[in-house]
């Protein structure tokens, strides 16, 4: 009688600890994830506006933004969001994002991710074509500041950014 009580001990604690030692386990892939996706955002989304406000050739915003975005978004959406800004380069900017937790979990293929992004104090340099008329002075292409949805992707183990998408617009900071 002794030993079944002994057995039963044994394997009550024995699960108790495989359960503990698989939640560290989950948790320490979730933390894996969540910073290796808050690097991954950060560093693309300032490598996005770099490349947009700064007179970048195709090759070298390939080259920037290849290893933090999916083909899919550097070869097919990054063009149409740096249109507006042909005829401009930024020649000073002040960058600030805030990038929110990565819920995720460790066999996820997907994710979306909430950053905050602003770009502040822009000087513009007219380069495009000619002199800059009085109309174009006036509207000179403005960034976006808001709430951005960035949605990533896992292939091969590695994190890239698929798409980002405007949530909410933040109000001018005076």
């Amino acid at each position: 009688m002794s030993i079944v009580r002994l057995l039963k001990f044994i394997l009550k604690n024995l699960y108790i600890v495989l359960l503990v030692v698989a939640l560290c386990i989950v948790a320490a892939f979730f933390a894996y994830d969540n910073a290796y996706l808050n690097i991954i955002v950060r560093d693309g989304m300032s490598a996005r506006a770099e490349c947009i406000l700064y007179d970048t050739t195709p090759d070298n915003t390939v080259y920037k933004l290849h290893s933090l975005f999916s083909t899919n978004y550097v070869y097919n959406v990054y063009d149409t969001e740096a249109a507006e800004f042909d005829d401009y380069t930024a020649t000073g900017f002040r960058y600030s994002i805030n990038v929110g937790i990565a819920w995720v979990w460790p066999w996820s293929e997907k994710c979306t991710v909430s950053v905050e992004e602003r770009v502040l104090e822009t000087v513009w340099k007219y380069t495009g074509e000619g002199e800059e008329t009085e109309e174009q002075k006036n509207n000179r292409p403005q960034w976006t500041d808001g709430v951005y949805n960035v949605n990533c992707v896992k292939k091969n183990g590695v994190w890239k950014i698929d798409s980002v998408e405007l949530e909410e617009e933040l109000p001018p900071i005076e």
